[in-house]
């Protein structure tokens, strides 16, 4: 352990002076690194699972680069050592493990496991969820997922039972369908985490509709439909974020353990922009509020850019921050410290009808997850389990909750908080039966 140390010590003196050439997620990673070292928590450094790149550590020895090279080496809390993962015939489940493509053939499965595969850049954020589901009913989780997505699970560090691989494009699926194929069969499960009518062909090749342990996730009913997979609904196959008109609901919003604070004296509201919405009841209030002298911002985040600073008055753009295209990991921390989350669903919308049948939205996963009180229209209210001790429901009077919301003082909103804990709390119970009860446990 002292040398392993040493080693550590030499690298982050000579490496301080380019720590500027870390990307924003690379230097939360670094700063957190070594905050850790420095008090003392020398598990938790090592836990972090950082990946070392072959030049610089055994070559140069005195720096390091946090990256996903076709060589990796990693500081590993079993072995102590610096352990070039490519060699090792069996790996070890650890928390937080990136591994590269090559080395999810080479892997070992052990009994109990279950790989978790998303083909897309997208829904990411549900892979937590799903993933603390199988750990706590003691199984091993392997996830195959696309490059520079790993981050949703930033903040999920199981002690054990997880590993990460990553892939590059679709192409370096296409080009290995009977090899992961055969990988797929060493499982005892294989969850698809999103159905997709474009990637059909894929699910095809790798044999997943012939494996009888498969489970899909239906991110929208339709695309089941479209996939011509509808008798999975009967064979109990099909799982779905919310309660639905068909499938069983099993709903991701574990994102990792959640801290409880206190509201902001500068009250932050959260915000996922999304194609087809109306914004324009929100910037109305925004314009009411600002004349009232309320203190307060909006965080908005999200693809979707027909929700910009643009359309915004000049006398309140102030009072909007976006910021699109960011990371999960940054995601997660600009909800981990905003005090509500505004969900955006309205009856006027064109997507109101989808999302009282067919879909469910993200951004209840992320109050259920983070325990963030909601400002929802009373129409979807109750599809969601809100009610007005966990939530802010609003008809016609989105100002009023709104500004009610702002002028919450902070045992109000504790108790608020508590309530939406006991919901969240909840859901987990029923979706934890209801997978059981899938998986035949």
């Amino acid at each position: 352990m002292f040398y392993l140390k040493l080693i550590i010590v030499v690298c982050l003196i000579n490496y301080v002076k380019s720590i500027d050439n870390f990307n924003n997620y690379e230097k939360c990673l670094f700063k957190d690194y070594i905050n850790n070292f420095y008090n003392g928590k020398f598990d938790n450094c090592i836990n972090k699972s950082l990946i070392f790149n072959e030049n610089d550590i055994l070559k140069n020895k005195t720096s390091f680069n946090i990256k996903n090279n076709k060589s990796n080496y990693y500081i590993t809390n079993n072995s102590q050592n610096i352990v070039k993962q490519k060699k090792l015939k069996k790996y070890n489940y650890r928390s937080n493990i990136f591994d590269i493509f090559n080395d999810f053939f080479d892997s070992e499965i052990n009994e109990k496991s279950i790989i978790i595969f998303e083909p897309n850049k997208y829904h990411h954020e549900c892979i937590p969820g799903y993933a603390k589901y199988f750990t706590d009913l003691g199984y091993n989780v392997d996830t195959l997922i696309i490059n520079n997505t790993e981050d949703s699970l930033s903040l999920f560090h199981p002690k054990e039972k997880l590993r990460i691989f990553l892939f590059e494009n679709l192409k370096q699926i296409e080009k290995n369908f009977e090899k992961i194929k055969n990988k797929f069969k060493k499982y005892e499960y294989i969850f698809i985490n999103s159905t997709d009518k474009k990637k059909k062909e894929i699910y095809k090749n790798l044999g997943v509709f012939d494996f009888n342990n498969s489970i899909f996730v239906a991110h929208d009913i339709n695309f089941i439909k479209r996939m011509e997979i509808d008798n999975l609904f009967n064979e109990n196959k099909i799982i779905t974020l919310g309660k639905l008109k068909k499938g069983i609901q099993v709903n991701p919003h574990y994102f990792g353990n959640c801290i409880l604070r206190n509201k902001n004296n500068k009250t932050k509201f959260f915000v996922t922009s999304t194609i087809n919405r109306d914004y324009k009841y929100l910037i109305n209030s925004v314009e009411i509020l600002k004349k009232e002298g309320l203190d307060f911002e909006i965080v908005v985040i999200g693809r979707c850019k027909n929700f910009n600073n643009n359309i915004i008055p000049e006398n309140i753009k102030n009072y909007f921050i976006f910021k699109y295209n960011i990371s999960y990991s940054q995601m997660y921390r600009e909800i981990k410290y905003s005090d509500y989350v505004i969900i955006t669903l309205n009856p006027k919308n064109k997507d109101s009808i989808i999302f009282k049948n067919l879909r469910v939205t993200g951004s209840s996963q992320l109050v259920y997850g983070f325990l963030k009180p909601a400002i929802i229209h009373k129409e979807y209210a109750e599809l969601y389990n809100m009610t007005n001790k966990n939530s802010f429901i609003y008809n016609k009077n989105f100002t009023d909750v709104m500004r009610e919301a702002i002028k919450f003082n902070n045992k109000q909103y504790n108790e608020m908080r508590d309530n939406l804990k006991f919901l969240s709390d909840k859901i987990y119970k029923l979706s934890f039966e209801n997978l059981k009860k899938i998986m035949k446990l």
